[in-house]
């Protein structure tokens, strides 16, 4: 079973399961030949980052016939079960789902919490911190 990471600026990933053999792609690699034709059983991405956002993965993911799990991870949500059935409206064919920190554990949450929620920006000026 294949799980396939979407990045963006070189970076491969995000992965969920480790009982997966992960593949990373960036966004600029993905398209629907690409999808048919390693045929993951998970796809795993950002909700939204520099490069795209969930509704620019889930429409490749559906022109290509996916019939496997896409999984957005983000930052916290307020609302997620609304954002979630939003993405489900608009791809009804696409079994869908969004993971916030609270939801995942161990590796996965360690590789989400150092992308999603980086160190604050340190200025070179001794004592300030910038959030």
């Amino acid at each position: 079973m294949l799980e396939l990471g979407i990045g963006f600026d070189g970076q491969n990933g995000p992965f969920m399961a480790s009982t997966m053999t992960p593949h990373g792609v960036t966004f600029g690699e993905l398209n629907t030949a690409l999808v048919r034709q390693l045929a993951p059983s998970h796809v795993t991405s950002w909700l939204f980052c520099e490069a795209y956002d969930v509704y620019d993965v889930a429409r490749i993911l559906s022109a290509a016939e996916f019939g496997g799990t896409y999984t957005a991870l983000a930052a916290y949500l307020p609302k997620k079960a609304l954002v979630k059935r939003e993405v489900q409206t608009c791809f009804p064919r696409l079994c869908f789902d969004i993971k916030c920190p609270g939801d995942v554990t161990g590796a996965v949450a360690s590789y989400h919490n150092a992308v999603a929620n980086p160190a604050p920006y340190v200025d070179e000026r001794p004592g300030l911190a910038l959030a």
